[in-house]
């Protein structure tokens, strides 16, 4: 049972890390086909298999798991794309919102604070940021 769990915490782990390894900036490497969830769980599978010398059965069991990871994974993306377009909406009809109660003095106060706001924002994700420039 032990090695079952550590195989499948294994398994995440590589998931994980290969998803994130290989991203780029966008347009970075060219336009590509998006690959389907099988096509994705083959992939990584046959990798796996030629890292840890997977035997066949071993190799039919990551696949079944890959393919059922791989189409949770890209529901929770569709879902959390709908949901960022819905919150940018509500920001939008707040916003209007706000401004309908305000005057042009105020509504000049509001958007410098909210421009020093991002300014903030913006300097601690940049004291944040690893990346090499």
């Amino acid at each position: 049972m032990k090695k079952v769990v550590a195989l499948v915490a294994l398994v995440g782990c590589m998931v994980v890390g290969s998803s994130s390894f290989g991203q780029g900036a966008p347009g970075e490497h060219g336009e590509h086909a998006e690959k389907s969830p099988i096509e994705k769980a083959e992939k990584l599978t046959e990798k796996m298999t030629e890292d840890l010398k997977l035997s066949e059965d071993q190799a039919k069991e990551f696949k079944k798991i890959n393919v059922y990871h791989i189409q949770e994974m890209e529901d929770i993306k569709r879902k959390m794309k709908a949901l960022k377009a819905e919150a940018k909406l509500k920001r939008e009809e707040h916003k209007q919102k706000v401004d309908k109660i305000l005057t042009e003095e105020q509504k000049k106060l509001h958007a410098g604070k909210m421009a020093e706001r991002k300014a903030k924002k913006d300097a601690r994700k940049k004291q944040c940021d690893h990346k090499p420039e």
